[in-house]
């Protein structure tokens, strides 16, 4: 079978190159985007220097201990595009936001690790009351937010809901950021009426890496979300 010259230099690459992530040459482990439970991550090479590479059959990228949800090792696009499929994967980010993960990736015996602050994917808050006291509508309420607040961007607006039964009726108070003590600030309207409320909104969040390790390079993402809920039940 006689092969088209791109697919011969595939193979020829592929038939020549070290094992692990020696052979992308110089390279660099992205972050990427973390939107709902996921986010990504994806090794950056110079294909035009090192060609379209695919990368071990033992490769791996885990979060904390937990195996990428979808993993990537590489391929030639020749087919549709001059260019490549980066390696990469995409991995369960944490549950809450005040927290360090580790993501840990491993081909052909190299290793690289990762430490992220502010990866989470959730943010909590709850209502600063006396004993016996209850939420009511049209009041300002006192929410104590979980730490990692000061290290979002907040919006300028909040959804609240209450459900009663099947039904959700929803108003959208003005806010401004919590203070420096985590406190959040919110005017439930007066429209609502009684019931299980919810303070909901979607915060801009920023990663941090905190460490990096291995034969490559580390690279963040600029942004997250992040969902904040607070929860409690708002009388007559």
């Amino acid at each position: 079978m006689k092969l088209s010259l791109p697919a011969a230099l595939t193979v020829a690459l592929a038939g020549c190159a070290p094992p692990g992530f020696e052979r992308l040459g110089p390279f660099t482990m992205k972050l990427t985007a973390g939107e709902g439970s996921l986010a990504g991550v994806q090794f950056l090479y110079d294909q035009e220097e090192q060609g379209c590479q695919t990368l071990d059959d033992d490769f791996s990228v885990e979060a904390d201990g937990v195996a990428a949800e979808i993993l990537f090792r590489g391929e030639s696009s020749w087919e549709w595009f001059s260019g490549c499929g980066l390696p990469g994967a995409f991995i369960q980010r944490p549950s809450i936001l005040g927290v360090t993960s580790t993501i840990t990736a491993t081909s052909g015996g190299d290793t690289m690790v990762m430490e992220v602050a502010d990866l989470g994917s959730n943010l909590s808050a709850h209502p600063i009351l006396a004993p016996g006291e209850w939420v009511h509508a049209g009041q300002l309420v006192r929410l104590a937010v979980d730490p990692g607040f000061d290290r979002l961007e907040w919006p300028d607006s909040a959804e609240v809901s209450v459900q009663v039964g099947s039904n959700v009726q929803r108003g959208y108070p003005r806010i401004s950021p919590p203070s420096a003590e985590g406190v959040l600030e919110v005017q439930l309207p007066s429209t609502l009426p009684a019931g299980p409320t919810r303070v909901l909104m979607s915060v801009m969040g920023h990663p941090r890496i905190t460490r990096c390790e291995g034969p490559g390079a580390c690279a963040e993402t600029s942004w997250s979300t992040v969902d904040f809920t607070a929860q409690f039940i708002s009388a007559p």
